[in-house]
């Protein structure tokens, strides 16, 4: 079991040849019980860490990087100006990467506070993490359950497809029956369709992916004598490591300027 996950005392792993037969095509499957927050919760409490350290938030709509020093009081100059836009990397005017490419996803919310347990299954090779065909099924406190998902590249689709989420009911009913809410018929294997009882919302994200991979570097400019550029597909879960690694790239940018 990896390093990584080792922590979670109640995680284990199901090897294939444990799998049941028409699992025959993954390589494992992965059982946890935890209830996730949800990117809305956790990112509240970075805002709040970053306030209690004496942080200011502006909400603006910015065509530029160099938009944003008109926040700094008495035209000061930052120590560096963290770039971690995403996909906006894009369109802001002094930056254009051209090497961002979106990697749509779709999920459903459904209303199961009877699911306590996460359960994810690969299909094929990962290929750089956004290979194969990954199913999850993952609990939040809320009792809401997000079951998905997709990795459509260089997809700037934003409207739910009713095929991809009856897939996507397919596969997480393949993964977890007990999804299937209790009113469902008896006597008969659940089908996709039982699930549209419990069905909340139907989402469409965009996460940011680059050709040349991560970018996470120092650069001289104009704007600044500083300016960190982070810019990547990792999701939300990974950014205590991009933080930790931001942190020592300002912190060295400090010592040497």
């Amino acid at each position: 079991m990896a390093s990584g996950i080792s922590h979670f005392s109640s995680l284990c792993q199901i090897l294939q040849s444990i799998l049941p037969r028409n699992s025959h095509r993954s390589r494992s499957t992965r059982i946890i019980h935890i209830a996730d927050d949800g990117p809305p919760v956790y990112l509240q409490k970075l805002v709040a860490r970053f306030q209690a350290l004496g942080g200011t938030v502006h909400r603006a709509f910015l065509d530029s990087l160099a938009s944003a020093l008109q926040f700094l009081p008495g035209g000061e100059e930052p120590l560096a100006i963290v770039n971690c836009t995403g996909l906006g990397s894009l369109k802001l005017k002094d930056v254009h990467d051209t090497d961002m490419y979106p990697i749509r996803g779709q999920v459903l919310v459904l209303n199961a506070p009877w699911i306590t347990e996460g359960r994810t299954k690969q299909v094929g090779k990962l290929g750089g993490a956004e290979g194969g065909e990954r199913t999850y099924v993952i609990p939040r406190r809320s009792g809401e359950v997000i079951i998905g998902g997709t990795r459509e590249v260089d997809d700037w689709t934003t409207e739910p497809r009713p095929q991809t989420s009856l897939d996507i009911k397919r596969r997480a009913l393949a993964l977890y029956p007990e999804l299937a809410p209790e009113s469902a018929p008896c006597g008969r294997k659940s089908v996709p369709e039982d699930l549209d009882r419990i069905v909340l919302r139907e989402v469409v994200g965009f996460r940011p992916a680059r050709k040349t991979g991560l970018r996470l570097e120092r650069e001289m400019t104009y704007l600044s004598s500083r300016m960190e550029h982070t810019r990547a597909r990792y999701p939300f879960c990974t950014t205590s490591g991009i933080q930790v690694r931001d942190g020592r790239v300002a912190g060295d940018a400090r010592r040497r300027w």
